[in-house]
């Protein structure tokens, strides 16, 4: 199988993979006669599959010898690499001394194995440019599928619509028996099913969507892949004045960046756990679902003894905070009323709020030094699926990726409220408690932002894309605003890249294992994150989707003393879970990939 590679834009408007892995029970890693058979069932879905969506497998060859079944970190049974046109998107290996039933009674949804070493490993320099990769790692008692897409011809729809077709064809799909023996068994004539043509929904004029700009857009894309690979390198460097920056990253990155003064800065990263119980009490409160008493709120008292994480400011103090960002959304041209927020838009206001906070000391004493105003704007940034805003919506089928991003910026005086000079809420009360009526000012306001997009400024932005010279121009403004490591937070949903994933009433192939029993708290599938730059929350996938009683978990990436500050802010106002760092926070290890910190068993650990 021979696959197009993406050409230099491609990769440049790309900026990496797009991470997906999935743990489902199986045999034991020794088990090789079951092994062979597993692999064989995965490999021939995974060929129907890339034939069923075949832009994203590009323009591709497909030969009798397709797969080689011995191939471990796509090496040949010779350990001679493949030349460059033999490049294949799937590897499989093996890890006997991981166990399936040690990470299921962990209850986590982040996977305890190391990125280096198994799923949903996609080294560019070894799978070269392939637009998708699959990985196979087998364990004892189970296998892992990990997946990876290029993000510039894969958003989440495309991944789910992917990820469940392929699940479709490893449930249905008939494996000759030629797979299973000899050394004819990677000698198979392809299957092809005529009727999944009609899936195939190339990014062209074409389109199902009669929308002008979409094809305004594509055709400017496609102008750009046809140009000379000397014109792209020749323009692949930054705009002059752009500093570098990026709009969007998937990459897992390095954990140092160079400070003011060129010396390198560490970061760190960590997954909270927040209690659903005072989360979905706060998201009554601010949708006026529940009615705190006039008395109560004058003195700042809680309503009952369930009500921690917030503290009712006093009505003076709302008022002036209430006017102040009044006059902030009518400049802006927002200011709709009876605006009902959802649990990850308090969510994001929470982390928004403490992530400044967390910062402040270090803004306080490196904005004295460089004589410069500290309440300046910090900006919030969120991921949005741009499919359904269009009219009419794109179909699921439509191959690509329509994901863009939602900004908006505040005072940081509008993010505390008027608790007084920055500089003494730095040095002395950054862990003072986060307001109720805060919490549903910027609640409010980024949900009024996330209305904002709509299908005008959709195929705005389409129009602005198809206007750039050089697509990688795309982005670089809105980033430089940005400022993650200082005033921005970038906050970004995995569920909205396609990340909580399930393939439903899938059964691995036989020997079927014990599927565990609804409620028993072992999950069928545990699903990894990525790591992000500084700045970055991720809210992690959750069991049960988005409804259910199930705590919610995000990922932080800050500085190593942001960090420590940022723990000062979440624990006092009741929301995370847990009154130590050990019971409320898990670390990840950038050396190793992610990992459960403390909770780590020996067992689990893989040898390099």
């Amino acid at each position: 199988m021979k696959f197009h590679q993406l050409t230099p834009v491609d990769r440049s408007v790309s900026r990496g993979w797009v991470r997906r892995a999935f743990i489902f029970p199986g045999p034991d890693a020794g088990d090789e006669a079951t092994m062979f058979l597993n692999c064989s069932k995965i490999k021939r879905a995974f060929e129907i599959t890339l034939a069923r969506y075949i832009y994203l497998g590009g323009a591709f060859v497909v030969y009798k010898d397709v797969f080689y079944t011995t191939q471990i970190d796509l090496l040949r049974e010779t350990n001679e690499p493949f030349h460059a046109g033999e490049q294949l998107p799937l590897a499989q290996r093996s890890f006997p001394n991981v166990d399936f039933s040690f990470l299921c009674d962990t209850s986590m949804p982040v996977s305890a194995l190391p990125a280096s070493k198994v799923g949903c490993v996609m080294d560019t320099d070894v799978h070269g440019n392939q637009p998708v990769c699959l990985d196979v790692a087998h364990i004892d008692g189970g296998v892992i599928l990990g997946f990876s897409f290029q993000h510039s011809v894969a958003d989440g729809s495309t991944i789910y619509n992917f990820v469940s077709a392929f699940a479709t064809a490893l449930r249905t799909g008939g494996i000759p028996s030629a797979w299973a023996t000899g050394k004819g068994a990677s000698k198979v004539e392809p299957f092809v099913n005529p009727d999944w043509t009609r899936y195939v929904q190339p990014l062209t004029r074409h389109s199902p969507t009669p929308n002008t700009e979409m094809v305004l857009y594509l055709d400017a894309l496609n102008r750009y892949q046809v140009a000379t690979s000397n014109q792209l390198e020749e323009s692949a460097g930054s705009p002059e004045g752009s500093g570098g920056f990026r709009e969007w990253d998937f990459n897992p990155i390095n954990p140092t960046q160079p400070n003011q003064t060129g010396d390198p800065v560490m970061y760190t990263c960590k997954v909270f756990c927040l209690s659903n119980k005072v989360l979905q009490k706060m998201k009554a409160e601010i949708n006026g679902e529940t009615q705190i008493g006039d008395d109560d709120h004058d003195r700042g008292h809680d309503v009952d003894d369930d009500s921690e994480g917030y503290f009712p400011m006093e009505a003076k103090k709302a008022e002036d905070l209430q006017n102040t960002l009044n006059c902030i959304r009518a400049e802006m041209g927002h200011g709709r009323s009876n605006l009902r927020v959802s649990t990850q838009d308090v969510i994001s206001a929470i982390v928004w709020i403490s992530v400044m906070r967390a910062r402040l000391p270090r803004l306080v004493g490196m904005t004295n030094q460089e004589g410069r105003d500290l309440n300046v704007l910090s900006s919030f940034m969120t991921a949005v699926n741009s499919r359904g805003k269009l009219e009419p919506p794109l179909p699921p089928e439509f191959m690509g990726n329509m994901i863009t991003v939602m900004k908006v910026s505040m005072p940081l005086d509008g993010l505390f409220g008027p608790m007084g000079a920055l500089e003494h809420l730095a040095n002395s009360s950054i862990t003072e408690p986060i307001t109720l009526d805060t919490l549903r000012l910027v609640s409010r306001c980024i949900r009024d932002h996330l209305i904002d997009i709509d299908h005008s400024y959709v195929t705005r932005r389409l129009r602005y894309l198809d206007s750039l010279a050089n697509p990688r121009l795309a982005g670089l403004a809105l980033s430089r605003a940005r400022q993650a490591s200082t005033f921005g937070v970038d906050f970004a949903s995995l569920a909205t890249f396609g990340a909580d994933l399930d393939f439903g009433d899938f059964e691995p192939p036989r020997p079927e294992p014990v599927v565990p029993e609804p409620g028993s708290g072992k999950p069928t599938c545990i699903r990894k994150i990525f790591a992000g730059g500084e700045g970055t929350v991720n809210v992690l996938p959750r069991r049960g989707g988005t409804k259910g009683p199930a705590d919610w978990e995000i990922q932080v990436s800050l500085r190593e003393e942001d960090m420590e500050n940022f723990k000062d802010v979440m624990i006092p106002n009741g929301v995370v879970k847990g009154v130590s760092m050990e019971e409320c926070a898990r670390d990840v290890d950038w050396s190793g990939g992610l990992y459960l910190g403390d909770m780590l068993a020996e067992g689990i650990a893989v040898n390099n």
